[in-house]
């Protein structure tokens, strides 16, 4: 009877140690949990102004132009924004749509950069949406440095318009919103900028504020990736929340004060301004040359963002400044 006991007990101790080797499968909350940030990683929005003197703001019912704010059909000026001509239905989650919407933002935005912007080649809670943009075909190439931007301009516009009225410049020019300094929004390229007209520094802060905002993007992206979700993802859909249940949010200032509070929405009056002022550029013989006439990145995921926003309207506001930019 011992020497089975003793048996036994040998068998116990046996197979236990055997099994000590093997590692128990890791959950799925487990792996999601080694990609969890040690901290907070906050991308603020920068404070982008809205011109208030928009003729889009003065229409009423009657006279207002057509919600793509297009001339006839037969012109074919590159835009470089989304169009509702462009749209097409896509069955994405909101927040999946917000992602695509963001690294397609990022990406346009990278190729202003002066440094070499990281890629987003790992993330595991859009893993699939990732892979799917990439094979698209549709996203910008990347390239390192400044594309065909004429600094110049920055020059011209900040000795022409003094000091009091910096808001409306900025309203025409939103890169001049950007702020200079880690994670605050203050101060802004417009708050010092005219400080270094003589010196022509404006370059500088510029090109700084620019690339601390793609750095900005890709750490929200970062966030978007390691947790699923950030802190302006919720922003963007409290407002989506927001707009669906009040149908009063409608076109004027204050409506568009509040959408350029996410990121995805300033980004795209950000863009805008950039590829716009660099193309009338190009047009005048500055810069590079191009005879792409094409939006400047995959601009599917903005459109169906304006789409479920209904806010078509928006595209009227950028084709104005583009208009006021032009007789500047």
């Amino acid at each position: 009877m011992g020497k089975s006991i003793n048996l036994l007990a040998l068998m116990i101790l046996v197979l236990s140690t055997a099994c000590s080797g093997l590692k128990r499968p890791e959950s799925i909350s487990e792996k999601m949990a080694r990609y969890t940030p040690h901290e907070a990683i906050s991308n603020r929005v920068p404070e982008m102004a809205v011109f208030t003197e928009s003729d889009i703001f003065k229409q009423n019912d009657n006279n207002a132009t057509s919600t793509t704010g297009r001339g006839p059909a037969s012109i074919k000026e590159p835009t470089g924004r989304p169009s509702p001509d462009d749209s097409e239905d896509l069955n994405y989650s909101n927040k999946r749509l917000y992602f695509l919407a963001l690294l397609s933002q990022y990406d346009a935005l990278s190729i202003y950069s002066k440094q070499r912007p990281p890629k987003v080649d790992l993330c595991p809670n859009f893993h699939n949406s990732l892979l799917d943009y990439k094979d698209s075909g549709k996203n910008v190439a990347r390239a390192a440095g400044p594309n065909a931007i004429w600094w110049g301009k920055y020059t011209k516009i900040l000795s022409s318009v003094p000091r009091t009225n910096s808001e409306q410049l900025v309203a025409l020019y939103p890169e001049l919103a950007l702020p200079i300094n880690g994670d605050s929004i203050r101060p802004r390229v417009i708050d010092i900028a005219h400080d270094h007209l003589a010196t022509n520094g404006q370059t500088a802060i510029i090109q700084q504020a620019i690339d601390l905002h793609i750095l900005k993007l890709h750490r929200e992206l970062d966030e978007l990736c390691e947790t699923g979700t950030s802190s302006n993802y919720f922003t963007f859909e409290n407002l989506y929340s927001y707009v669906k249940q009040h149908p009063e949010f409608e076109k004027s200032p204050s409506s568009l004060k509040v959408l350029f509070k996410t990121t995805v929405f300033a980004n795209l009056v950000l863009i805008d301004s950039i590829t716009h002022t660099t193309k009338e550029e190009l047009k005048s013989g500055r810069g590079i040359a191009s005879n792409n006439n094409e939006a400047p990145y995959d601009t599917r995921y903005v459109n169906e963002l304006v789409n479920r926003f209904n806010i078509h309207w928006t595209y009227n506001y950028l084709d104005d400044l583009v208009k006021i930019r032009r007789q500047n």
